[in-house]
């Protein structure tokens, strides 16, 4: 499946690319470090006994470790303030409002009248586009080609094929919907699931639009770019339109009103999750160096005393 070939591909070339970082960043580190061992015996201070081999070591394995984590930790900052300056020229000058989100992605809110919006980008690379839909109903589309749709028909688990044109290359679930055959009839429904499920974003190797109740959402997963994940204002504008149709539609067809707060604890969820994780990360990246320092002080006295 082209699906498989692409994740192999692009996880090649992300592998081959980070391990070229490493070597240029840890090979330089990995020879001043030797550099230093063969060069430091009988090193001495003004007012200080000559440094014994063990302190010697303990002091260039500490120093290895605190440039290991200084330097990445460093590159990280600048990398994810790129990113979000390129994603919030793209979100802001549209009415969102945009944050941190999961450390190294961004999220964006807009409220348009009684409809919330909110894009969510993460690491995958994942792009969530999520808007409002009052109504209390499900419904799944995948690219019938696609691994998704693969794995469902392994596991019996088989869909609604449309006969309109423009979806014939999508299956719908669940099959036992009553109302979704004749929703998807629809010259309206058909041509918002086909500019979601196939316009724009050409990088994303996955795909998938999904109604739960409360909330429709658009899910663009993995990338076939090496490196980047390019979005433009104009496929922004044209998602929240479409999303905006389908919500539309959905209500016109007389389906049951939803709870609104299940879609309102759904967000609350992620923002708490957003929390956890930043937290977690944080005091990991404070506790790391805080505990090599303190593990270089009792070296140290200890090596004294001896």
């Amino acid at each position: 499946m082209r699906d498989v070939g692409d994740i192999y591909v692009s996880g090649i070339k992300r592998r081959f690319y980070i391990g070229c970082l490493t070597a240029i960043i840890g090979l330089p580190c990995l020879g001043g470090f030797f550099w230093f061992l063969l060069n430091s015996q009988g090193f001495e201070m003004e007012g200080m006994d000559a440094l014994s081999p063990t302190s010697i070591t303990i002091a260039a394995v500490i120093l290895s470790i605190l440039i290991g984590v200084a330097i990445p930790a460093v590159l990280s900052v600048f990398l994810i303030k790129r990113r979000a300056d390129q994603f919030d020229a793209i979100f802001l000058p549209l009415g969102f409002t945009g944050s941190m989100y999961l450390l190294n992605g961004r999220q964006y809110h807009r409220v348009d009248g009684n409809t919330q919006i909110s894009i969510y980008i993460f690491r995958g690379p994942t792009v969530e586009v999520r808007v409002t839909a009052p109504v209390n109903a499900e419904f799944r589309v995948l690219q019938e080609k696609s691994l998704p749709a693969a794995i469902g028909s392994s596991l019996k688990s088989h869909g609604i094929r449309s006969t309109e044109p423009e979806l014939d290359s999508f299956v719908f679930y669940p099959a036992d919907s009553g109302w979704l055959p004749h929703f998807i009839q629809n010259q309206n429904v058909a041509r918002a699931i086909n500019l979601l499920m196939s316009g724009g974003a050409e990088w994303a190797i996955f795909r998938r639009l999904e109604l739960q109740p409360g909330e429709l959402s658009l899910h663009l997963n993995r990338s076939r770019e090496w490196k980047s994940f390019p979005i433009s204002p104009s496929e922004v504008v044209t998602w929240i339109r479409q999303m905006t149709v389908l919500s539309d539609e959905l209500q016109a067809e007389g389906l049951p009103k939803a709870d609104l707060t299940v879609a309102s604890d759904r967000l609350k969820t992620k923002q708490g999750l957003n929390v956890f994780v930043m937290v977690v990360i944080l005091s990991i990246l404070v506790a790391l160096p805080l505990c090599v320092i303190v593990a270089f002080a009792i070296s140290t006295r200890m090596v004294g005393n001896g």
